[in-house]
This record gives structure tokens, sequence and C-alpha cells, in this order.
């Protein structure tokens, strides 16, 4: 699933509580916002959460013990989009790696740009599609 896909399938929740078990909290009005993979959400932040709060932005993301609050929902979007890859909530298909691209990613020496080309690869990126073919190229295989 590619970042735009998790996007587009997210569903408006008018009662998170509902669906979710630990989006509940006693004596408050019913939790609102975005559900992910029916499991993971993004919550608005309501008009009886306190004015600090408020004044951060509308949107809420809680992941472990770490939060945050902002009106930039597609950057807790892709927070919470890396989270649901390492957590196992997203599966991956790996079957397009072979051999050698993970020789040639190994022989980036840079992290960043090495899992850039695998999930180039395995189709989640189309920011840098060009990168598989040039490394692919390089390492002679065509």
């Amino acid at each position: 699933m590619t970042f735009e896909q998790f996007q587009s399938a997210k569903k408006w929740c008018d009662d998170l509580g509902a669906v979710l078990a630990d989006a509940r909290w006693e004596d408050e009005p019913n939790g609102k916002g975005w559900l992910y993979l029916d499991a993971l959400y993004i919550e608005e932040v309501q008009p009886h959460w306190p004015e600090e709060s408020r004044k951060e932005g509308k949107w809420h993301l809680i992941l472990g013990r770490v939060e945050w609050i902002t009106d930039d929902l597609a950057a807790l979007e892709r927070r919470l989009f890396r989270f649901a890859h390492s957590e196992g909530y997203l599966k991956v298909d790996v079957s397009a790696i072979k051999e050698g691209d993970i020789a040639a990613a190994i022989a980036m020496n840079d992290l960043d740009d090495a899992c850039a080309y695998l999930q180039d690869i395995m189709g989640q990126r189309r920011d840098r599609r060009a990168t598989v073919q040039q490394f692919r190229l390089e390492c002679g295989e065509s």
C-alpha cells in the first residue's frame, strides 16, 4: 500500500470509542476523527479540549507516549503511515526485489537512499521511479 492509498482509504468516524476500545475516555463526549485500516486513528481536537490544545491545531495523533497536535493532517498521516508499516499493520510485498537489488542497496552506503531504492522496486514510491532503473544499470542488470 502506498501512502496515497493509505490516505484515500481513511474513513470519517463520529465515535472512535465505539470502534476502538482505547479511544474512549470516561465522562467525555465521543472522540471524532479519521480511521485508518479500521485500527488506527487521527482524532479531531474538540471544543471541550483544553484551550492550549485547541490553539495548537485541529488534529491530534498519539503513538506510544508521543503525541502531536497540528493543523497539518498530511504530516500526521505520514507519521501514522510509517508507524503502520513498522508495527505490521500493512503488508509489504517484497517479491519484486531481486538478489542484486539488495547488493545495490547495501552499496549505496546511505540508509535513506537504500530504503528509497527498495521502496521504488516494491512500487511504494512514485517520486523516484528512475532510481530503480538507474541503479540496476549501474549494477550491470538489465
